[in-house]
């Protein structure tokens, strides 16, 4: 495997529900763009008398396109419908990270029945870090800040279905994943573990991040 492709196979790891969901919504405007060049061509070329009615395409194929191209608020319901809320019931919970306010970021959020936990540090109540050089009281710190963040949103850590664990050295992983292990070896949710240069603070050793489905 090149530098590139895995480059690429973290980028995709790392994709989440709101990347996903920006993606599809990019696809359905272009769709809608090319939708309306087709038919604004089509009509140029009935009244040019180059085809002899509008009404034949009109029945082959504007049914199946409205039905995709219709507004955006339309499409919001549908995406509603299908993830079983309303895409404006939003809930954000903080856990009190002193980065939260500077960053702009939530602990977790939650749209329908997808949470998304962000990426944990081990900081204590008092927003300082927790277990300096110790990884397996670190790792169990963040854990158990996700765990609190997934009950405020309504859910537990049987509801989740995906685990990340990024390690500044890659050599503790063993007993990391031991923790995890405590955490999840009933639930067994998918999981990925990598190594990273460096946190914002270099006491961290690690950072957990949590997707759930209720």
């Amino acid at each position: 495997m090149t530098h590139a492709d895995a480059a690429s196979d973290l980028v995709i790891r790392r994709a989440t529900f709101e990347d996903v969901r920006a993606l599809v919504e990019v696809a359905v405007d272009a769709f809608r763009e090319t939708y309306r060049l087709i038919a604004t061509a089509l009509r140029q070329l009935t009244s040019a008398g180059a085809l002899t009615s509008i009404r034949s395409w009109q029945f082959l194929f504007r049914p199946r396109l409205d039905r995709w191209c219709a507004p955006d608020e339309a499409y919001s319901s549908r995406a509603a419908r299908f993830h079983g809320a309303p895409m404006t019931d939003r809930r954000n919970v903080s856990t009190g990270s002193p980065y939260e306010p500077i960053v702009g970021f939530s602990r977790a959020v939650r749209i329908g029945n997808v949470i998304a936990v962000a990426g944990t540090a081990p900081l204590g109540a008092d927003g300082k870090t927790v277990g300096i050089g110790d990884p397996v009281a670190q790792a169990r710190r963040c854990f158990e800040i996700s765990k609190l963040a997934l009950e405020q949103l309504g859910a537990d850590l049987k509801s989740v279905i995906r685990t990340r664990i990024l390690l500044t050295r890659i050599d503790d992983w063993k007993a990391v994943a031991q923790v995890h292990g405590e955490f999840f070896r009933d639930i067994r949710p998918a999981n990925t573990i990598v190594q990273v240069t460096r946190f914002i603070d270099p006491d961290w050793l690690i950072e957990t991040e949590v997707d759930a489905v209720v």
